[in-house]
């Protein structure tokens, strides 16, 4: 394993090879193509290759024809193509000041509170059982929080996914707070950030708004 570099640096080279191979050929390749194109043993192929279905970066995309029996396709999966480098970020802070600069601070504050709320609507399920910033916890750690539910009407979350965003745009914090008011119908308190020298992201939970 390998450190620092994108996230495909981090596997191992004959898994790099093959990954960057199928990310060359869109329409899927078998085990006999892939291992002749990287000189390797069919055998030693498809132990790779069910290693990489395994961590879901492969998946087997259908059938070849052929003169004897048919062989499987690989493609790379959604996760897979995410290993190589994306430039979200970029685009992001381009986005961000358009709008900064032509709506102005308030109306970058207001985006990002129609953006939080729009979030919250796509996973928070009150037929799960559970009360709502528990249901958020969970779906916080499914966006990438590593949320962790303290208190019942705690929750502290690990990772800022927006951190490099929100050191340059203070508004985008809005984004989080108002996922979590809408999520919940409660009031937010934001006790603790890492952007503002936190160790953590806290969030204690109110009373709920007036209906």
């Amino acid at each position: 394993m390998q450190s620092g570099g994108t996230a495909i640096d981090q596997l191992g080279v004959t898994q790099q090879r093959i990954l960057r191979e199928l990310l060359r050929r869109s329409r899927g390749s078998d085990v006999d193509q892939l291992a002749a194109d990287l000189a390797m043993t069919k055998s030693g192929m498809r132990q790779h290759l069910i290693g990489l279905e395994r961590d879901g970066l492969v998946v087997r995309s259908g059938l070849k024809k052929t003169e004897r029996r048919p062989r499987h396709l690989y493609q790379l999966s959604a996760s897979g193509r995410e290993l190589f480098p994306r430039h979200y970020i970029q685009m992001a802070e381009l986005l961000i000041e358009s709008v900064r600069a032509s709506a102005g601070e308030t109306g970058l504050l207001k985006l990002m509170q129609t953006m939080g709320e729009q979030a919250a609507s796509q996973f928070m399920d009150p037929r799960s059982g559970k009360n709502e910033v528990e249901i958020l916890a969970d779906a916080m750690c499914g966006l990438g929080y590593d949320a962790q539910l303290i208190a019942a009407d705690e929750i502290k979350a690990f990772n800022c996914v927006f951190h490099h965003l929100a050191a340059l745009y203070p508004q985008v914090c809005e984004f989080d707070l108002a996922l979590m008011r809408h999520a919940t119908g409660r009031q937010v308190e934001h006790q603790e950030c890492m952007v503002r020298g936190g160790d953590v992201c806290r969030f204690k939970f109110g009373k709920k708004f007036a209906e």
